[in-house]
């Protein structure tokens, strides 16, 4: 259940290595993430497709992961 539900989380100086490690594992591993939405384009991100290292090397503050619970 844990794995199904996600949180939307904001990405901020504090929490960016932790988000960097979730978008790593994707949405299969927990604990993991399943979505990023960009904060300039607003375009949302599949980990489960996209390529997850490449992304969570872009990820910047003001992103968006959602994140498991």
């Amino acid at each position: 259940m844990a794995k199904i539900l996600t949180f939307p989380e904001q990405v901020n100086a504090l929490n960016i290595e932790r988000l960097r490690k979730l978008v790593i594992n994707g949405p299969d591993k927990y604990p993991g993430a399943h979505y990023i939405i960009a904060k300039d384009t607003e375009d949302k991100f599949n980990l489960s497709i996209d390529n997850r290292r490449k992304k969570a090397d872009e990820l910047k503050i003001g992103d968006i992961v959602e994140r498991h619970i």
